[in-house]
């Protein structure tokens, strides 16, 4: 099954997995059978997949409070200069998860730059790439959390045949 459904299918948000993703399993998949297919999966990686493929919000403050931090360490490495009484990591944070769970709403640089409290200039010239950082970041966490659900799904396959 779709790693997408298997996300779909474990979260309590009301969603029709057979509407999300493109299977090629032949079998039903309950949500019991897909919380089994997600254990054992870090929870960072769980919470970013769900957000990202289930609209669940509800890994959103431990997502914020990890991608902070991550910015945080990427501002010290690159030494990042921060206007002071700006909180422009923290929301930072925040504009990831939510252009994660909106792209529509939050993929312009003028959305953005609203987001952060700045004019769009300013983004666009200093803080984009740095943003982009932490988006990335994000976004591989939903990415480790689909290769975990597809290769679960290719061992159990495996394992039936």
């Amino acid at each position: 099954m779709n790693p997408v459904r298997i996300f779909a299918m474990s979260t309590a948000h009301p969603i029709n997995p057979m509407n999300v993703g493109r299977s090629t399993s032949g079998t039903e998949t309950t949500p019991a059978v897909a919380a089994a297919m997600c254990s054992g999966m870090p929870k960072l990686w769980y919470h970013a997949a769900l957000l990202k493929w289930a609209d669940d919000w509800s890994g959103a403050s431990d997502l914020e409070y990890y991608l902070w931090i991550k910015a945080v360490d990427i501002r010290l490495r690159d030494g990042w200069t921060i206007p002071p009484g700006r909180r422009y990591l923290r929301r930072m944070a925040g504009l990831a998860i939510a252009e994660t769970a909106m792209p529509s709403v939050f993929g312009s640089d003028i959305e953005r730059a609203k987001f952060l409290g700045m004019d769009k200039s300013r983004f666009s010239r200093v803080w984009k790439p740095r943003y982009e950082l932490v988006y990335q970041e994000l976004n591989d966490l939903a990415s480790y959390g689909y290769r975990y659900v597809a290769k679960k799904n290719l061992d159990i396959g495996a394992t039936e045949n």
